[in-house]
């Protein structure tokens, strides 16, 4: 989220469609599309029950995830630490279904 992004002003519905018609291209193209958001984002600024047929990495900074619709990775903290990388990095688990 930017607060004066251009998407900011368009509706559920239209953020929806240009999200399934670039997850339809992505497909087109051989590869296996995936919607990353944060929990917010995915309950309030899409229509998931339209974008079901692809995979969602959820955002969610807490110690559970709390979307209720199907996800396939949750990223659970930005503040990571891995040997070899100075400075914080993301952290998600991956479920493999």
């Amino acid at each position: 989220y930017q607060s004066n992004a251009r998407s900011n002003g368009i509706s559920v519905t239209a953020r929806t469609e240009a999200i399934r018609g670039f997850c339809e291209t992505i497909e087109s193209l051989g590869y296996t599309p995936m919607i990353y958001a944060s929990t917010s984002w995915l309950n309030n600024n899409l229509d998931m029950s339209k974008l079901s047929k692809y995979k969602v990495w959820v955002a969610q900074y807490y110690d559970r995830v709390t979307y209720n619709g199907s996800y396939e990775v949750w990223q659970y903290t930005s503040k990571g630490r891995v040997d070899g990388i100075n400075g914080n990095v993301d952290m998600n688990y991956w479920y493999n279904k």
